[in-house]
């Protein structure tokens, strides 16, 4: 046993390689919704196809053999119009099911999940849309689009910041400690180090004044956030230094552990700060609804426009 409280190189290359699992099991990583990866491909492709016409002046577009079908209430333009009304639409399933306690509607994460995709798709959609032009009344009824969308990403770091469980349900601070050791326990057993040296190793710079206000809440979680980042590669590097060559661990081996370790700091990190993320996190919810519900206001009425005036390719 070395002073630092890790094992011999064999020892320890040992209990990384035989350790079960790993963090992965305990990390939610989920693919890429086949349907935003095409969509979003599809987007990209259609735009890059359309930028001889989409670079041209508004005056100069109607003259391009392109306009009928990359006009707003052309073909291509009006059927990404479509599809942005269904995905700003489908936006406000995500208020209704968390409201729902249903379970055969598949769990609440997994909604967030493709709310924030279809968040993210909006804008682009309704730019192909516009045929990139943002004048006038479309770009006011853009601005508010893309203000709903940059807020909801910023919702989603906040919301992250929360430990919650598989469910979403919120977790008390004992709930936190409790997984904080079970996390612990594992990396115990798969790094082979001692749990004190361990917990040191883990432990936190000297506590700071807890921040004042909401944005220096937030400026607070951005430094946690980079400085868990640099505390576990600087942990990283301890553990291929003192391991040695001879039974260095696997690359997964070392993966898992960073990953516990990242985990469990970030649960200590956040269980600092939650009643201040919690008090950042209800303003946010307050700001973003009205904004929310102000764009879709705005669409709802640009479609009623579109449809009484019959500005569509397919009627």
């Amino acid at each position: 046993m070395t002073s630092l409280g890790i094992p011999s190189a064999r020892s320890s290359g040992q209990a990384l390689e035989s350790a079960p699992g790993g963090a992965r099991s305990d990390t939610r990583r989920r693919g890429l919704p086949a349907a935003f990866a095409f969509l979003l491909t599809f987007l990209v492709a259609t735009t890059l196809l359309g930028l001889p016409y989409y670079l041209l002046p508004a005056v100069q577009r109607v003259r391009h053999p392109w306009h009928p079908w990359f006009k707003p209430s052309g073909l291509v333009g009006q059927s990404a119009g479509i599809a942005a009304f269904l995905l700003f639409a489908f936006l406000w399933l995500y208020p209704l099911r968390k409201r729902l306690r249903w379970k055969a509607l598949g769990p609440v994460p997994r909604w967030l999940d493709y709310h924030i995709a279809a968040g993210l798709l909006v804008p682009l959609v309704g730019a192909v849309h516009s045929g990139w032009h943002f004048g006038g009344m479309i770009g006011l009824g853009y601005g508010a689009m893309l203000v709903v969308s940059i807020s909801g990403v910023a919702g989603k770091y906040v919301y992250g910041r929360i430990p919650r469980s598989n469910s979403g349900i919120e977790l008390t601070l004992a709930q936190i400690e409790a997984r904080r050791g079970e996390i612990i326990d594992r990396l115990v057993y798969i790094s082979g180090m001692e749990r004190a040296a361990l917990e040191q190793a883990l432990s936190p710079p000297p506590a700071s004044t807890l921040p004042r206000g909401r944005l220096a809440t937030v400026i607070r979680m951005i430094g946690d956030d980079l400085l868990r980042r640099r505390r576990a590669r600087q942990l990283c590097r301890q553990w291929r230094r003192h391991l040695g060559e001879q039974a260095a661990p696997s690359r997964k081996a070392l993966r898992d552990c960073v990953a516990l370790a990242r985990r469990e700091m970030a649960l200590e990190q956040q269980a600092r700060l939650l009643d201040a993320t919690r008090r950042v996190f209800q303003f946010w919810h307050a700001a973003h609804l009205p904004v929310a519900i102000t764009a879709f206001a705005a669409v709802l009425l640009h479609v009623a426009v579109v449809v009484y005036l019959g500005a569509t390719w397919f009627w």
